[in-house]
């Protein structure tokens, strides 16, 4: 098992994402079954309260924002919301989602099952 492992990857995604860094994954998309769309992440999730950060505002995190804001902002820019302060639309980032739960508890079964038949991605050398 341990060989399967590090063949996948798995050695060198642990160690990139205990530094925090960022992992950009791209080519699952054919491999996952479920519609994971923000519009789609909209109607599961969308009323949810979540942790928004604004890139726009040196990583000011937002108050008072739903999962539906982050995903219409993310569809159509016309939908972002309006920072206050500097009165131009956010640039939002999801941060930390779920953070209260784990990923089955917020998401229905197929969406979990999915999710785990991907992750930690295979790495390019």
């Amino acid at each position: 098992a341990a060989a399967a492992a590090d063949r996948s990857g798995t050695a060198q995604f642990k160690a990139i994402w205990r530094q925090g860094l960022p992992v950009l994954v791209v080519g699952l998309w054919p491999a996952l079954r479920c519609d994971w769309a923000p519009a789609a992440l909209l109607r599961i999730c969308g009323p949810e309260a979540v942790t928004l950060s604004d890139c726009n505002a040196n990583g000011e995190l937002t108050e008072g924002l739903i999962l539906a804001h982050f995903c219409q902002a993310y569809l159509s820019a016309e939908f972002a919301p309006i920072c206050p302060r500097t009165g131009m639309p956010r640039l939002l980032k999801l941060k930390d989602w779920p953070c209260d739960a784990h990923f089955c508890a917020k998401l229905p079964a197929a969406y979990f099952h999915d999710l785990m038949q991907v992750i930690p991605p295979p790495l390019q050398p």
